[in-house]
């Protein structure tokens, strides 16, 4: 059973998609692998030939995460033209650039930590990722959620499949595949709270569908333990754990004594 080798962590996030303000007793329980939050480092560099460019689909999916990460890690200590470090909202935009707008094609880290996943889609006009066609990537560039999302927000995706990556003039294009489990799952933003926990609260998400399972526990005191399928490595998230946001108005009650 993995518990014994995990540590949780409370943090106010849906995919750091939902909401950042942390007035919740808890939003979200992250599980990850030992005590690594996996921090960026303070370069991200394109591996992608600069120019017009593009490179035959690599299909092999043995290979895909670390021909994808590859592309957006480096122990480089300088931000190169195929990249932006915006050290006040504490991410990375990786693509074309007009100035420090991107354009076209382009990926944007949620936060200075690996474990938070990636925006990836064609920007607007704005350099924002809004439109009906951006996706979610999860940690393990293998997995995400596409559809509509307004400034990197989640309005309503479904859950899809990294099948192939590419190089396109100097940035990493992805080919995406619909999921083949709960096809009609649509995950949008939701806010929880005492008395509603989320419409999708009995379907397994789509990145945890592939990490865990559950089974009965070699403990025979605990019932059910939470199990891997796949190996993880120091800092991998395990899986998410959705709650209750309670704020002081729902614990608090006027007959109640100090």
């Amino acid at each position: 059973c993995l518990l014994g080798g995990i540590y949780v962590v409370c943090k106010c996030m849906l995919l750091q998609l939902i909401d950042k303000s942390c007035v919740a007793m808890f939003c979200l329980i992250k599980m990850t692998v030992l005590h690594s939050w996996m921090t960026l480092p303070p370069a991200i560099r394109v591996s992608c030939p600069v120019g017009e460019q593009v490179s035959d689909w690599n299909e092999d999916i043995s290979t895909l995460p670390g021909q994808i990460s590859s592309c957006l890690f480096s122990s480089e200590d300088e931000v190169n033209q195929s990249s932006r470090h915006d050290k006040e909202r504490g991410v990375f935009t990786i693509g074309s650039f007009s100035g420090n707008i991107p354009v076209g094609l382009a990926w944007q880290s949620r936060s200075e930590r690996t474990m938070d996943g990636f925006l990836y889609g064609v920007v607007d006009q704005h350099g924002q990722f809004t439109g009906d066609d951006i996706a979610f990537i999860y940690p393990d560039f293998l997995t995400g959620l596409r559809g509509s999302f307004v400034d990197g927000v989640l309005q309503n995706a479904t859950a899809v499949n990294v099948v192939a990556e590419r190089c396109n003039n100097g940035v990493k294009e992805l080919k995406l595949e619909p999921s083949p489990y709960e096809k009609g799952t649509i995950w949008e933003k939701e806010e929880t709270n005492v008395t509603y926990i989320g419409k999708n609260r009995q379907v397994m998400d789509p990145y945890e569908r592939k990490s865990v399972y559950v089974k009965e526990s070699s403990n025979p005191s605990a019932k059910e333990g939470l199990f891997a399928k796949r190996k993880f490595v120091q800092g991998d998230i395990v899986s998410y754990y959705g709650g209750l946001k309670l704020f002081v108005e729902d614990m608090n009650f006027d007959n109640m004594t100090n």
